[in-house]
């Protein structure tokens, strides 16, 4: 919430300034969702941040049943074992090319994709209305 905060500050009073939430793509929930129980899934973002920030938004979608693990890259670059007995990888955008070049099997690399939450959209939607007609 800080980054809106900002962001309002510079553009404000000249443009408005929408904040939206986003969350994991259905198609992915629902492919990381039919893994079992107890599977490894390694979390690869930029930073330690990033794929901490995957792990809580799959466990904010109910994703308790699987085994998540968050690294960042230079981690992987430190040390190859993260593969071995690994299920799923699933990685941020910017990391997603080089770890399918990387990974032994890179059919197990999925990209962690957002969606915007279905409030965030109706209130984009409705202020984007509203502007036109005042135009």
């Amino acid at each position: 919430m800080h980054i809106i905060y900002n962001v309002i500050q510079i553009a404000a009073p000249k443009h408005e300034v929408i904040g939206v939430n986003y969350e994991p793509d259905i198609h992915l929930i629902t492919q990381i969702s039919t893994l079992n129980r107890g599977c490894q899934v390694l979390l690869v973002g930029q930073k330690m941040a990033e794929s901490k920030k995957m792990k809580q938004m799959l466990e904010k979608s109910g994703i308790y049943h699987l085994n998540l693990q968050s690294v960042d890259i230079e981690s992987i670059h430190q040390d190859s074992q993260f593969f071995k007995h690994i299920d799923m990888i699933c990685t941020s955008q910017s990391v997603f090319d080089y770890m399918r070049e990387i990974s032994p099997n890179p059919e197990k690399v999925v990209n962690f994709s957002f969606i915007i939450n279905r409030a965030s959209l109706s209130v984009l939607k409705t202020r984007l209305v509203a502007v036109q007609i005042k135009n």
